[in-house]
């Protein structure tokens, strides 16, 4: 009797391994809303199969999670995050998948030979000043009512000016890529400070590092 009791045991383990075999991994599809590095609220995720997820995390840290279906995942609270792109991580019973979180307001660039292009995100309408340096802070400063930490010098020159009309990215195409003597080659370091009008803050972005003439992207 133990020995058909035991086999039973045995066979409903298989099973359920070749049960669990057969459901697909989780997929994230994206992020129903845009989250701002300064929110506290709780994170939506869509995707496909996430009822198998047992646990997040969002920049190393695990986030509780509030509720799930198969398609539609929600964390939270999550904490204030520095701005940019950070890393989500999903754990299932087979292994992890990573996505890239935006959190706003973002910047990203690229140099076409003597040009840049860049875009900032900022999620709502407002108004943005982009900056550019050589040279960033030995440790990024705090400046009272702006969110975030500045990496740039205080007169670092300003590259842009302008003005966010409704939550789409502004791309900013053809800035010429400044030089300076003695710099030829150098890479050059951008941060934008933007407005968001309906949230009513002020954030710096990420800060990037645009490659120098005769530098690999």
């Amino acid at each position: 009797m133990k020995r058909i009791t035991s086999l039973l045991v045995s066979l409903s383990l298989l099973a359920s391994a070749a049960m669990a075999q057969a459901v697909p991994p989780p997929t994230i599809t994206g992020f129903p809303q845009t989250r701002r590095a300064y929110s506290t609220a709780n994170l939506g995720i869509t995707g496909t199969n996430l009822g198998v997820v047992t646990a997040v995390k969002v920049n190393g840290v695990s986030i509780p999670i509030v509720r799930t279906t198969a398609t539609r995942l929600v964390v939270g609270p999550v904490p204030q995050q520095d701005a940019g792109f950070g890393t989500l991580e999903a754990i299932h019973g087979r292994g992890t998948i990573v996505n890239t979180l935006p959190l706003l307001p973002t910047l990203k660039g690229e140099r076409r030979y003597t040009h840049m292009n860049v875009t900032l995100n900022n999620g709502e309408a407002g108004t943005y000043v982009l900056r550019s340096s050589y040279t960033v802070l030995g440790s990024p400063a705090a400046d009272q009512s702006i969110y975030g930490k500045r990496y740039l010098g205080l007169f670092s020159s300003t590259l842009a000016a302008g003005v966010f009309g409704n939550a789409d990215p502004v791309a900013l195409n053809g800035i010429l890529f400044p030089s300076q003597i003695g710099l030829i080659g150098a890479p050059l370091f951008l941060q934008a400070e933007c407005f968001a009008a309906t949230s009513n803050v002020s954030a710096y972005t990420n800060a990037i590092s645009i490659p120098g003439y005769g530098q690999h992207q």
